[in-house]
C-alpha cells in the first residue's frame, strides 16, 4: 500500500503514461505526412502505361504477322495523346490524363517494327511522368524487339 501512495503522492509521469503520450503523437504526425502523390494519379499512370505497351506489342504482332504486305502500323506518342496509324488511318486514339505529360524534348515519337518484330529507328524508350514525381518507362530491346515496363 505504501507503493502506491508514493506513487500517487509523486507529481511525475509514469514510463507506461511516457509511452502512451509518445506513441499517440507519433500516430498523429504520421497521419499528417502524406506521401507525394495520390494513389489515383499512381494508377492512372500504371493503366496509361500497360495500356500503350499492350497497343504497343499490337503494332508488333502486326508487323511480324503482316511480312511487309499492307500498310505499315506505328504507334505515334505526343505530348498529350498517343495514336497507332495503319498508314495514314488512324486506328486509335489515347489522350492522357491531365497530370500525365511525355518526358521527351521531341513532340512526336514514332514507334514501328520490321517483319522480325525488331523497332525500326531509333526510339527504344517511353517515359511517362505523373505531376507528383511517379514516373513509368516503356522500354523496347533493339536486337529483339522485347517491350517490357519498368
Amino acid at each position: 500500500m505504501d507503493r502506491i501512495t508514493d506513487i500517487k503522492r509523486n507529481k511525475g509521469f509514469l514510463l507506461l503514461e511516457l509511452c502512451l503520450a509518445v506513441s499517440i503523437l507519433l500516430t498523429l504526425v504520421g497521419l499528417t505526412v502524406i506521401p507525394p502523390g495520390s494513389p489515383a494519379e499512381k494508377m492512372h499512370l500504371e493503366a496509361l502505361t500497360r495500356e500503350m505497351a499492350w497497343d504497343l506489342a499490337a503494332v508488333r504482332q502486326h508487323a511480324v504477322g503482316n511480312n511487309g504486305s499492307g500498310p505499315i502500323w506505328k504507334l505515334s506518342v505526343r505530348q498529350q495523346e498517343y495514336v497507332v496509324l495503319a498508314g495514314t488511318r488512324i486506328i486509335k486514339r489515347r489522350s492522357y490524363e491531365k497530370d500525365v505529360k511525355l518526358c521527351s524534348t521531341a513532340y512526336r515519337k514514332d514507334f514501328y517494327f520490321d517483319e522480325q518484330g525488331r523497332p525500326k529507328g531509333n526510339q527504344m524508350k517511353i517515359v511517362l511522368q505523373g505531376r507528383c514525381g511517379h514516373e513509368k518507362k516503356i522500354v523496347i530491346a533493339a536486337q529483339t524487339g522485347r517491350i517490357r515496363m519498368v
